[in-house]
């Protein structure tokens, strides 16, 4: 018994469990490409959907998209996109604020600390 799925086993030479069961090596698992709608199919009323909670949830029955559906995943859509531009922008913010609060409180063997990107660029273009 192989203890590990990508091992060869040494007597009877088969090919390893996972090449058995179907796993290939690098290009060769690009065989398959589900079918995926772009955005553009997503907004699009009238376009083929599948209900999530037909029973449950209204507003979700019917297999053909409607103004709602198109409109709640329009809505996901730009607020994902807010959500990693906000992230990009604060996170940014803060580590500037980082970069100033660590040289400001820093100990250790250098007395005289290195210049900041403020104070390179004034050396830089001459200003003092």
């Amino acid at each position: 018994m192989n203890a590990h799925p990508l091992r060869r086993d040494r007597v009877d030479h088969r090919p390893p469990v996972a090449h058995r069961i179907g796993c290939g090596f690098g290009p060769l698992n690009n065989r398959f490409f589900p079918p995926m709608g772009s955005i553009i199919y997503w907004l699009r009323p009238g376009t083929i959907r599948l209900p999530p909670w037909p029973d449950r949830v209204p507003l979700t029955k019917g297999d053909s998209r409607g103004p709602v559906d198109v409109l709640l995943y329009g809505a996901l859509v730009v607020m994902l996109i807010v959500a990693l531009f906000w992230y990009l922008l604060v996170s940014s913010i803060m580590s500037i604020g980082q970069y100033y609060l660590e040289r400001r409180y820093a100990r250790g063997s250098l007395r005289q600390l290195p210049p900041t990107p403020l104070q390179k660029l004034r050396a830089r273009y001459g200003r003092t």
